[in-house]
């Protein structure tokens, strides 16, 4: 049980519309890899105080954007090539973050963590815990099936944090692929 008296409690530093560069890491389809570097918009909206029976929800709604480009490309030339929506959820009676985030290529997440003294934290599924995982459609589950997601928040003062995402990839071969973005963020 926290004693955090925010109302988003650990969330409440990332409220805002952060932007950054990073760099993606997928497979290439031919037992490699793919480094992309990317600019990404994070906004963390404070959504209103819910609640369900006795739960009280505190809850930032997420939206991220990405544009893939690569050192040399004119912003003119970059283009959008993923986005996800969801909700980072504070719950101060477990002490406990829960991410719940979607993206349109048919991939859904719900993940959970526990924040430091720093508000900083990392969200995981748990295969051994049927709550949280992942769901994924027909067509990326025959590509390449997601097993597993962590995602870190990680503040580095007042106006950056660094933000890494793993998803946990089981390729045709049966090999594991860690597909990561890893992105420093500043808030304007």
């Amino acid at each position: 049980m926290s004693n955090d008296t925010r109302q988003y409690g650990p969330l409440t530093p990332y409220i805002g519309t952060w932007t950054g560069t990073g760099m993606d890491t997928v497979p290439d389809g031919r037992g490699g890899k793919t480094v992309t570097p990317f600019i990404q918009e994070i906004s963390f909206e404070a959504a209103p105080l819910l609640s369900y029976g006795s739960q009280k929800v505190h809850a930032l709604r997420y939206t991220c954007m990405d544009w893939a480009t690569d050192q040399k490309a004119d912003p003119a030339t970059m283009f959008p090539v993923f986005e996800e929506r969801g909700y980072f959820i504070w719950v101060p009676e477990e002490g406990n973050i829960i991410l719940q985030v979607s993206n349109p290529r048919g991939l859904s997440m719900l993940a959970l963590g526990v924040p430091d003294e720093k508000d900083s934290f990392k969200v995981t599924t748990d295969i051994a815990d049927s709550r949280y995982g992942v769901l994924a459609s027909n067509y990326i589950e025959t590509v390449e099936m997601p097993i597993g997601y962590e995602a870190a928040l990680e503040l580095q003062g007042d106006d950056q944090f660094l933000y890494t995402s793993n998803t946990l990839l089981k390729m045709p071969d049966g090999s594991i692929f860690n597909q990561t973005d890893i992105t420093t963020l500043k808030r304007y």
